[in-house]
């Protein structure tokens, strides 16, 4: 039977959701004859609110015996009970890996081999099992998150294989195009501060709080839209000489479909931005507008995004941009008479795709595909994610 000290204790934790913070166990007897004594403190906390339980019950002992220390789905120190100890610092031992990296190296290794194939796609959908798993304490119980802890070191050594060939592919752009590099640097400082909130999982969590979109299918379709944003380019050297009449329209395409490829992007950098100026919470989702708005009227940063109007974006979507009176014109077809809203001379606005095509997309693209990919490395190499997983389907 149940002592009502236990009773007590599973109501403070279970239902009213206190946090078991210390726990002291005195195993006495008074003689070489007498029986051993025991009495155990446990101290629990909720918010501001902190209660001290003391039992000399057997099973109030049972249960304190069982409790071991993990990380929560918040990132801090937690006591919980373990059904299996044993298991508990197998688990643990298997987590923290020897100086060599041996089994880091061995999971590397395998996936290589093809022995255990971890895709880019597959990084992608542990890193939204592992945003799952930390959303809520008891998923410490569920069975299904086994495979993060399973297969660790498979998913580490894929996560910093993906980072590395995108890493590679941005020296690769930057020796095309000095320019890229100057501004990932500067596009940098605007995830900085999805890394200063605290430990590991507090910033993972941050940051994904703030990730609106499928990173993994933006990525996919990221090779689609360029291939079609290359033939467009192709086309036109074959042809050589381009009257404007052709090339604008063409231009705007172009200009239109790095402008969609980058909405949500934008977003991600506006959040940052506003971090970094003190907003603590900014909006989640901004519409493109505003986004540019803000990023352009920066007054550190606000030149990287200069190419960036979207009466352009407007004028192609609309079927209303044209080559007229020696200007590219962006028309209003809005009532009886056509109305201009906004004229280019044809090397500012051939600047402006260029800037935006070559400079500013792949800067973007890379960075935002970086970090990303840089949130999921700090975690998994970080003792708080370890310790969180130690005890997955052992409470």
């Amino acid at each position: 039977m149940i002592s009502s000290d236990l009773k007590t204790l599973f109501a403070k934790v279970h239902t009213e959701k206190y946090q078991i913070v210390k726990v002291e166990i005195n195993v006495h007897r008074d003689s070489v004859e007498a029986e051993f004594q025991q009495k155990v403190t446990i101290k629990l906390e909720k918010g501001s609110d902190k209660t001290t339980l003391e039992s000399p019950e057997i099973d109030f002992f049972i249960y304190a015996a069982q409790l071991r220390g993990i990380v929560d789905c918040e990132g801090d120190p937690q006591l919980v009970p373990i059904k299996n100890p044993d298991q508990y610092w197998t688990d643990l031992e298997f987590l923290i890996d020897d100086e060599a990296h041996t089994r880091l190296h061995d999971a590397r290794r395998d996936n290589q081999q093809g022995k255990f194939p971890c895709t880019e796609r597959d990084v992608h959908g542990y890193a939204y099992m592992i945003e799952e798993f930390l959303k809520r304490r008891n998923n410490i119980r569920n069975r299904r998150f086994l495979p993060l802890k399973r297969d660790y070191y498979h998913m580490m050594a894929a996560a910093f294989m993906h980072s590395q060939r995108t890493l590679a592919i941005q020296k690769k752009i930057e020796t095309s195009r000095p320019a890229v590099k100057k501004l990932t640097d500067e596009l940098d400082q605007f995830f900085v501060p999805f890394r200063k909130q605290g430990n590991p999982i507090k910033n993972f969590k941050l940051y994904r709080s703030y990730v609106n979109f499928d990173i993994a299918a933006w990525t996919t379709n990221l090779s689609t839209q360029l291939k079609t944003i290359d033939e467009t380019i192709q086309d036109g050297i074959k042809k050589q000489s381009i009257p404007w009449h052709s090339a604008v329209p063409a231009l705007a395409s172009i200009y239109h479909h790095c402008i969609e490829l980058s909405n949500e992007p934008i977003n991600l950098l506006r959040v940052g931005l506003e971090m970094t100026r003190g907003v603590s919470s900014p909006s989640k989702r901004l519409d493109l507008g505003q986004n540019i708005a803000i990023l352009k009227q920066d007054p550190a940063h606000g030149h990287m995004f200069s190419c960036l109007d979207l009466q352009i974006r407007h004028g192609h979507a609309h079927c209303s941009i044209t080559f007229e009176n020696n200007q590219v014109q962006i028309l209003s077809l809005q009532g009886r008479k056509a109305k201009v809203l906004r004229s280019y001379q044809p090397n500012e606005f051939v600047r402006m795709v260029d800037v935006l095509l070559h400079d500013l997309f792949p800067s973007l693209v890379v960075i935002v595909i970086l970090h990303d990919l840089a949130m999921l490395d700090m975690l998994l190499w970080s003792k708080e994610y370890r310790l969180s997983m130690a005890a997955i389907g052992n409470c």
